[in-house]
């Protein structure tokens, strides 16, 4: 009887431990499984990948990463950029800012994403930005010879993803150096 009731608190406990984990901002542990990726929960942190590009943390955090530190993020859930769910983009969406949509990640050259990302199987849809250099979900994607940028196990979908841009446009990413891509499905209008 005693075993079980420690067994159970210990399971308790773990969950509890496991919620606390992905609250955005305050987690006990950005990376969970321990294999130097930055979990991403939600939009909010995708969107704060722009301050991190490296990998290295999400909110200025990086508790949990190995002493090495983290080298990218990976998705744990699908994201929809139909933040309320009615079926259009709009002015009711979180991330349509006054029409031009999501901001890319990673704007040029000296700004650019230089990290992993795992979609782990999971699905973007309904990417919407208008009107930048650079456009896409990532703006600038720049690895080395030494050390790619990867991407991978990720989709980008949905009715109403659609990226327009000046120069150096596409749904996933505006413009790549140096980068990987695996297992990478990408449906929508490009113009």
């Amino acid at each position: 009887m005693y075993i079980r009731a420690i067994s159970r608190a210990a399971l308790l406990c773990s969950t509890i431990l496991s919620f606390n984990a992905f609250a955005a901002g305050d987690r006990v542990d950005y990376d969970l499984d321990d294999d130097g990726l930055i979990e991403i929960n939600d939009l909010a942190d995708l969107n704060e990948i722009r301050n991190h590009l490296d990998g290295a943390a999400l909110y200025g955090d990086s508790t949990g990463c190995a002493e090495g530190g983290c080298n990218g993020f990976e998705l744990t859930t699908d994201l929809d950029f139909d933040t309320n769910g009615d079926g259009q983009m709009n002015e009711l969406d979180t991330y349509w800012n006054d029409g031009e949509g999501w901001e890319p990640v990673g704007s040029s050259s000296s700004n650019a994403f230089t990290a992993a990302f795992n979609g782990n199987g999971h699905q973007i849809r309904n990417l919407y930005t208008n009107g930048t250099d650079n456009a896409g979900l990532f703006g600038y994607m720049k690895g080395t010879s030494n050390q790619r940028v990867q991407i991978t196990r990720v989709a980008i979908t949905g009715p109403f993803t659609s990226v327009s841009g000046r120069y150096d446009t596409g749904v996933l990413a505006g413009r790549v150096e140096n980068t990987r891509l695996d297992r990478v499905f990408v449906t929508g209008t490009v113009s």
